[in-house]
C-alpha cells in the first residue's frame, strides 16, 4: 500500500478507464456483520483490471474503509490535501505499518444485472491474512484435483462459483451472506 498510495488508478465505468486516487470520493456504505454504515474510499486492487478487460464488466470500481472511522476519514485527508505525494517511501511504510494482530476483513460484492442486485458478503473472523492463506491453497488443490491446461488463470476462473462457495462456507472463521 505504502509503495502506490501516492499513484493514481483506474476504476471503469462504461468500459472506460477513469483516473482515480486511492482514499478519495467517499461513498457511503452499509456493512455487513454489523459494521454498518461507513465512509468507504477509493482502493486499488488487481481485480479492478481483471473484471474489465479480461471478464468484460463494465463498470468496476472497488471502495473500502478501515475498523477505524478516524483513521479511515485521516487517510482520506492526506490524500486530499496530497501528503502521501510529498512524504518518502519510508515515511508511508510507518503509515501503513502494521503490528500484524489484523482485524476481521469483510468484502461486499454488489452485482447490478438486467436480473437485479445481488450482495454478497464475505466475513473473515481473523483477517486478510487468513483469507490469502485459505485462498492459496483452495486454488492449489484445484490444480492438484483437476488437470488444467498450461496456462495462466486468474484465481477466480479455476472454481465453479458453487463449489468454492461451499468450501469457503465450510471454514468456521468464515461467514457468507447473499442477498437479493
Amino acid at each position: 500500500m505504502a509503495e502506490n498510495v501516492a499513484v493514481p488508478f483506474h476504476d471503469y465505468k462504461n468500459d472506460q478507464p477513469n483516473s482515480i486516487r486511492h482514499f478519495l470520493n467517499t461513498e457511503a456504505f452499509d456493512f455487513s456483520f454489523g459494521i454498518g454504515k461507513r465512509n468507504a474510499y477509493n482502493f486499488d486492487v488487481p481485480d479492478l483490471y481483471i473484471l474489465n478487460k479480461v471478464e468484460r464488466v463494465p463498470n468496476v470500481s472497488v471502495k473500502m474503509t478501515y475498523s477505524s472511522k478516524f483513521i479511515t476519514w485521516l487517510l482520506g485527508t492526506f490524500q486530499y490535501i496530497r501528503l502521501f505525494d510529498i512524504l518518502s517511501l519510508k515515511e508511508r511504510r510507518k503509515i501503513f505499518g502494521t503490528s500484524g494482530n489484523g482485524d476481521q476483513a469483510v468484502f461486499e460484492i454488489l452485482v447490478h444485472d438486467k436480473n437485479g442486485h445481488k450482495k454478497l458478503s464475505l466475513q473473515s473472523t481473523k483477517g486478510q491474512a487468513e483469507l490469502t492463506a485459505l485462498s492459496a491453497v483452495l486454488h492449489t488443490e484445484e490444480l492438484l484435483r483437476n488437470p488444467h491446461e498450461h496456462n495462466v488463470y486468474f484465481s477466480h476462473q479455476l472454481h465453479e462459483p458453487i463449489s468454492l462457495l461451499a468450501q469457503l462456507n465450510a471454514y468456521e472463521t468464515i461467514n457468507i451472506n447473499i442477498a437479493q
